[in-house]
């Protein structure tokens, strides 16, 4: 009889687990949309509001030229600058208040919508907790 109990008791703890990946794989979609959603909005207007788990944040991206080291050899590149303010810390703090700032070198063999999806996709995920972890070249 506690085998038996111990087995519904398994099977309702394996149930619980998998609706938690459900939410989850929900987020993970929810993420990406919305990180596309953003690139799209950001190429048609560099600054944008938007709202995220309930917050207003106001997001503006410019491209800057920079020098990377390779080796004994300094490169050009390109970075996306995204410099993210929340709506609700700026009218709270005023001048005080200091935005998150994101940045990411420009693949080149990527469209400008595919490089600004990343960079807003980690600071979504920054934001809401919900970090993927990568593997590192």
């Amino acid at each position: 009889m506690s085998e038996e109990y111990t087995d519904k008791k398994l099977a309702e703890i394996q149930d619980e687990l998998m609706k938690q990946l459900d939410k989850e794989q929900m987020n993970e979609d929810e993420i990406e949309e919305k990180s596309e959603q953003v690139a799209k909005m950001l190429l048609k207007n560099p600054v944008v509001k938007i709202d995220i788990a309930g917050q207003i944040f106001t997001l503006k991206y410019k491209i800057i030229n920079s020098k990377k080291q390779e080796g004994k050899k300094s490169v050009d590149i390109r970075v996306i600058l995204l410099i993210v303010a929340n709506d609700a810390k700026v009218k709270l703090l005023g001048t005080k208040y200091i935005p998150f700032t994101a940045n990411a070198e420009i693949i080149e063999h990527l469209s400008m919508e595919e490089n600004l999806r990343g960079v807003v996709d980690a600071f979504i995920r920054h934001i809401t907790g919900n970090v993927k972890p990568e593997v590192l070249d």
